[in-house]
């Protein structure tokens, strides 16, 4: 397999998930979504795929390709990814998605372990 680039159609969260194996993605997704065709995914090179319910191939998800090559679409998705974390555009668009997505993850927990480190004037005095 491939790796699955996907993110939800809702565009409230710009957030993008990759996945190497069925596995991960029937670990992290629900069924009822991909009933709902509630994801966009993408392999590495931009080709559009379906999530499909699909119980006869020994897992439940299976994908089918569209037709689509959308690298842009993909790229688009990425800036807004890159955007929404704070990370350059120009970062995002120089790198493969794989490796783009991959740099916002890293960059995006390098922020959440910064907050955690960090303590209120008020914190000092607690003994938690």
């Amino acid at each position: 397999m491939t790796w699955l680039l996907v993110t939800e159609k809702d565009d409230r969260v710009p957030e993008i998930e990759v996945y190497s194996s069925l596995e991960e993605i029937e670990a992290d997704l629900e069924e009822i979504d991909i009933e709902n065709e509630e994801y966009m995914v993408w392999d590495s090179q931009g080709n559009r795929l379906t999530l499909c319910i699909d119980y006869r191939q020994g897992h439940w998800i299976s994908t089918k390709p569209t037709g689509i090559q959308d690298a842009a679409g993909l790229q688009a998705a990425i800036r807004r990814y890159a955007e929404v974390v704070g990370i350059p555009i120009e970062e995002a668009d120089a790198r493969e998605p794989i490796e783009a997505v991959k740099r916002i993850e890293e960059f995006q927990e390098r922020k959440v372990q910064e907050r955690r480190g960090k303590r209120r004037w008020y914190q000092f005095w607690r003994s938690d």
